[in-house]
Parts: C-alpha cells; sequence; structure tokens
C-alpha cells in the first residue's frame, strides 16, 4: 500500500485509463464479433429464402407457361382444326375456325388476354379478346408478321403494354403434314400472372418479387423506369428459351431479384 502512495498520480491515472481502455476493448470486441455473428446468420437466411423464393418462382413460371405452351399445340394439333384450317383456303369460310379460338379461350387460365390466328402470309384472320380487354398498345411490339414468316413455335418475347404494364406472346406454327397453314399468337397479361401466381409466394411478406427479362429490364411487377434498372443480385434463370423475331433466341423472364423496401 506504500508503494502505490509513492507512484506519481499522474502515472497512477494513466495505469487506471490503460485498465479501463483494454476493457472497454474487450467488451467492445465482444459486442462487434456478436453483431457480426447475427447479421451473418441474418443474412444467409435471407439468402436461403431467396433460394428458395426464386426456385419457386421460377417452377411455377416454368408450370404456367409450359401448360399454355401445351394447350396451343393440342389446339392446333387437334384434326378437327387443321381440317377446318385447310377449308378455309379452299373455301374462305371460317365460322368453325373461329370456333375453335372461342372454346380454346374460354378454357384457360388467368392471363391469357388475347389470341391472334394468322394466316400464311401473316396476315390476321381472326382476333378473340378476352374481357376484362387490355388497353390499346402498340401492336407492332407483338411482331406478328415476323413470328409467322420465321414459322417458329415456342416463347415469343416480352413487350411492354404501357409504362407500368407488360404482357409475352407465345407463338405455335400450324403444321399439317410438311406444310405450315398459319401462326397462332396468344397475348398473357404479366401483371395478372403476377397477382395469381407469383405474389402469393412471398410468403414472409419482407421483400418484392421481381422478375427481369435478359436486358435487365423489370417486367413483373411492371417498372416505372423500365430500362434503368439496376444490376441483379442472385439470378434464377428459368428453363424456357424465347423465339425471337427472325429466328434468333433469347431468354424468357429470367431474371429474380429479392428487394427489401427501404425502412422509414
Amino acid at each position: 500500500m506504500q508503494k502505490l502512495k509513492q507512484i506519481p498520480k499522474r502515472v497512477h491515472h494513466f495505469l487506471i485509463g490503460l485498465v479501463l481502455t483494454a476493457v472497454l476493448g474487450v467488451l467492445a470486441f465482444a459486442v462487434v464479433n456478436t453483431y457480426t455473428a447475427y447479421t451473418d446468420m441474418v443474412v444467409q437466411q435471407q439468402q436461403q429464402y431467396l433460394l428458395v423464393t426464386a426456385r419457386a418462382v421460377s417452377k411455377t413460371l416454368s408450370l404456367y407457361i409450359s401448360g399454355q405452351l401445351r394447350d396451343i399445340e393440342i389446339l392446333t394439333r387437334s384434326p378437327g382444326f387443321l381440317t377446318e384450317f385447310e377449308n378455309y383456303y379452299e373455301t374462305g369460310g371460317d365460322t368453325a375456325l373461329r370456333e375453335h379460338i372461342v372454346s380454346y379461350m374460354l378454357s384457360q387460365k388467368r392471363g391469357v388476354k388475347r389470341i391472334y390466328l394468322l394466316d400464311k402470309n401473316g396476315d390476321v384472320m381472326y382476333q378473340y379478346n378476352d374481357y376484362p380487354f387490355l388497353e390499346v398498345f402498340d401492336e407492332s411490339l407483338l411482331h406478328l408478321k415476323e413470328y409467322a414468316a420465321a414459322h417458329t413455335s415456342g416463347i415469343g418475347s416480352v413487350f411492354r403494354i404501357s409504362p407500368q404494364h407488360y404482357g409475352l406472346t407465345l407463338v405455335n406454327d400450324v403444321i399439317h403434314g410438311s406444310e405450315s397453314l398459319g401462326t397462332v399468337v396468344i397475348v398473357i397479361d404479366l401483371e395478372q400472372v403476377y397477382e395469381e401466381y407469383l405474389a402469393p409466394l412471398n410468403i414472409e411478406n419482407t421483400g418484392d418479387i421481381i422478375v427481369k427479362n435478359e436486358k435487365d429490364v423489370q417486367s413483373v411487377p411492371a417498372d416505372p423506369g423500365a430500362g434503368h434498372s439496376a444490376p441483379v443480385q442472385g439470378s434464377e434463370r428459368a428453363a424456357h428459351t424465347a423465339v425471337q423475331p427472325g429466328g434468333g433466341h433469347g431468354h424468357l423472364p429470367r431474371l429474380l431479384q429479392w428487394h427489401r423496401p427501404a425502412r422509414g
């Protein structure tokens, strides 16, 4: 005790400060480590949830679009439809063809909003619009004549109906024997597809499910600033190849982004 009294007061304060600094440093290190471990765990959980959600969205889109492509093929390969298509070129009568189209549309799931029946030249023979009707848009975006000339079948392309509304085309070349009789193009409302099939997948409701096309343009749900989207982190490819006008290939909307809204 006598020796402690002999230590200068300034040194004594320095030693106390040094001890306190060391203690606070250890506590700070423990707090940082704990916080880091916690945030790493949260990030891992979110990444896992993103992966599960991405796979669910990809599978849901794949199943929906595969089903639509299958339904179109069933329509265009049916003997009655093919026979009536040939009769159209022989007699000019298209009443029975229209009945096939109407029957097809009445049996479809939500999202299928319009169908075009094109002749060999790519001219519209018949068009059926499902109610409620799509808003008016530039039909040149559908590339109807290009698809007819390309004689392709599959996923067409995503197009903008309005700044906050997108659609998707599916194409089927009507073949009888070795001859192409015409083309069927259907238009899908991606906003309805999102509301019906994708939005319910956001079980935890902690962010937004966003689907982008191969050009990184957000199409589901529609982005008011489409064309200026930031790069996507953590993407999940869908299993479909798109048929572009002229025979080129792209991809179905294939990027999934998990976005956490800023908290106020």
